[in-house]
């Protein structure tokens, strides 16, 4: 291709030369097919080849972060029911919730000076839907209270009217009520093996088998039932007794699993609790090839492949574009139906435009338009009331051109091209070769 223009150039530059000179010559050599050009062996100088010029003009994105907007509501008033009261908490329903947040209040009424600061009770969250319920723990028994709600949006603030009720009467705790490891009579960190102790002196005061009096009877074995349900709970969570820490004259003993600490064979659950006693798991070394931090792959890929000294299929050129400060958009205002935007560090020139992530993918929403500085506000409109929106900022810069100039390719170093060659430049090719040959071959008579 370079060849080819090189002689289309030289035959318009004689044809353009002919026809200022006016001669008969003009038009024959406007029609005579192109010369080729002469070597220099042949003595003749060799015309210079015009400069090859290739243009690499790059366009650098930047996308911001996502920004989660969401319009504006018209708050309206909320509605509180009370659904169940306890002895020491209340069940609420909370109704026609709009906005963003709510803020539910619980207050004593007349008990300030005996609760303090406890009289009031806050509760504080997001408004995912319009109805929810609330327990609201921590209150006295025997006490009047009052509740309400306010929801907000923005600096609107909107209250509901207040309910009142009244806790219920204190109710005497059981055996079911009191914490296990109190049941037991050990810490709430005892291990296994005190766990175990425990049980076992319980259980030997509190048998039905040695109750006399049938009305204790029953007693009894609520409370045996009690302290096995104690017991359960308390070795899931328990830590490993003596058995498996060093003794301090030897080597350390070897844990064991499944040990029978139960001396007694009537006691189905003592055994399965000395065979939860020495379950546990002993991490396995890792070996040292998985030990190894894996090979990292090259910046360009798992499929592209670097040699010394350069490609040998092309030019390949790499970009690094450092900036002070990346652009950045947040929202300035909400409105019902608008969001308000604000674009910061914004390059210039340049172009922007806002994107929207819909139908699972980003679509242009404003722009792209160019930069008038490095702050530009934007207004996004027709968007529906209390609707939430994912956004971001794709900023384009585009880089001052590069040029590289070729003066002429060394014989054999011409950069090879991927594209599929015509028929007619290889039938082109394969003429020049022949004359080549035919000029480099020497005379029969120097054989």
């Amino acid at each position: 291709q370079e060849r080819r223009f090189i002689l289309e150039s030289l035959r318009r530059g004689a044809a353009a030369a002919a026809a200022a000179d006016g001669g008969a010559a003009a038009a024959a050599a406007a029609t005579a097919p192109p010369a080729a050009p002469l070597s220099a062996s042949a003595g003749a100088p060799v015309p210079p080849e015009p400069p090859a010029c290739a243009t690499f003009v790059g366009v650098v994105k930047m996308d911001t972060s996502e920004v989660l907007a969401k319009t504006a509501q018209v708050l309206k008033e909320p509605e509180l029911d009370v659904v169940e009261v306890l002895d020491n908490a209340v069940v609420v329903r909370m109704s026609a919730l709009t906005g963003e947040r709510f803020e539910l209040t619980v207050y004593a009424s007349g008990a300030i000076e005996q609760l303090g600061a406890a009289a009031t009770l806050v509760q504080h969250g997001p408004v995912r839907s319009s109805e929810t319920m609330h327990r609201v723990g921590q209150l006295e028994s025997s006490q009047v209270y009052v509740a309400w709600v306010r929801v907000f949006c923005d600096s609107q603030a909107m209250e509901s009217r207040q309910k009142g009720f009244k806790t219920l009467s204190a109710r005497v705790k059981t055996i079911w009520d009191e914490p296990d490891h109190v049941i037991l009579g050990v810490e709430p960190i005892a291990t296994s093996k005190e766990i175990v102790k425990a049980w076992r002196l319980k259980s030997l005061q509190h048998h039905p088998d040695k109750e006399a009096d049938p009305d204790k009877k029953d007693s009894a074995e609520d409370m045996m039932k009690r302290l096995n349900l104690a017991k359960m709970n308390m070795l899931r969570a328990a830590p490993l007794g003596d058995s498996s820490q060093p003794s301090p004259g030897g080597p350390p003993r070897a844990p064991s699993f499944g040990s029978a600490s139960s001396r007694d064979d009537d006691d189905d659950d003592d055994r399965d609790s000395s065979s939860q006693e020495g379950e546990f798991s002993v991490p396995r070394p890792r070996s040292p090839a998985a030990q190894q931090p894996l090979p990292r792959q090259p910046r360009g890929g798992p499929g592209t492949s670097y040699q010394e000294g350069g490609a040998t299929d092309g030019w390949r050129c790499s970009l690094r574009v450092e900036a002070p400060c990346c652009p950045k958009l947040r929202i300035v205002a909400r409105g019902l139906t608008s969001l308000n935007l604000e674009a910061l560090g914004l390059p210039v020139p340049g172009t922007v435009e806002v994107q929207r992530f819909t139908d699972g993918e980003w679509q242009a929403v404003l722009g792209p338009m160019p930069t008038s500085g490095s702050g530009m506000h934007f207004t996004l409109e027709s968007l529906e009331e209390n609707s939430a929106h994912r956004l971001r900022l794709r900023t384009s810069v585009e880089l001052d051109p590069l040029r590289f100039l070729f003066a002429k390719f060394a014989p054999g170093e011409a950069p090879q091209t991927t594209a599929e060659r015509t028929e007619e430049q290889e039938d082109e090719e394969e003429e020049e070769e022949e004359e080549e040959d035919d000029e480099e071959a020497p005379p029969e008579d120097e054989e």
